[in-house]
């Protein structure tokens, strides 16, 4: 389903595709099953219990309210720049924001990023909890950090081949004090 301006409730399975329009709902909205993708705005408390994945590949769901990862649920982020909501994906609310279950990492646009690039994947007033599980993808590591008000990630290369020596010297001298 793409929606442009929605009223809802409750999602037990299936997909909501945001497609950078703006969802009503009561005072809580329970994504008990299936996912919640693409970007744009949510005027609601939103409990995910099923797959958050923000961006149409990449972008921001700003939430006006709180955000909740129940533990089984899977959050997915996908790195393609350093850019918040453009160039990397983003969860952005005004309450407070309540993290847990799986955080899954993908680069795309063929972007690596560097050890001292971070990325706010989650922020809001405050947040509590951490994820159970993180997912890098193949050829790095997560160093994920929990603030009181975000999640922050940065990433760390792992599969850096060892350096080959290509040429070696017939002879090598070495001076007293070199």
């Amino acid at each position: 389903l793409e929606f442009r301006r929605v009223l809802f409730r409750s999602q037990a399975a299936g997909r909501t595709e945001l497609a950078g329009g703006h969802v009503d709902g009561p005072s809580h909205i329970w994504v008990d099953g299936g996912s919640i993708e693409g970007g744009g705005e949510i005027a609601s408390h939103v409990f995910s219990g099923g797959d958050i994945k923000p961006g149409s590949t990449l972008g921001r769901i700003a939430i006006t309210g709180g955000y909740t990862n129940a533990p089984l649920s899977r959050s997915y982020f996908q790195l393609g720049g350093l850019a918040a909501g453009t160039n990397y994906d983003q969860i952005v609310a005004t309450g407070l924001v309540s993290v847990g279950g799986e955080l899954n990492i993908d680069l795309v646009n063929g972007f690596e990023p560097g050890g001292a690039d971070a990325f706010v994947l989650v922020s809001g007033a405050s947040r509590v909890g951490t994820y159970s599980a993180t997912n890098p993808p193949s050829g790095f590591a997560a160093d994920v950090r929990y603030t009181p008000t975000n999640v922050t990630l940065r990433m760390i290369k792992t599969g850096v081949p060892e350096p080959k020596i290509t040429k070696q010297p017939q002879s090598l001298t070495v001076n007293k004090g070199e």
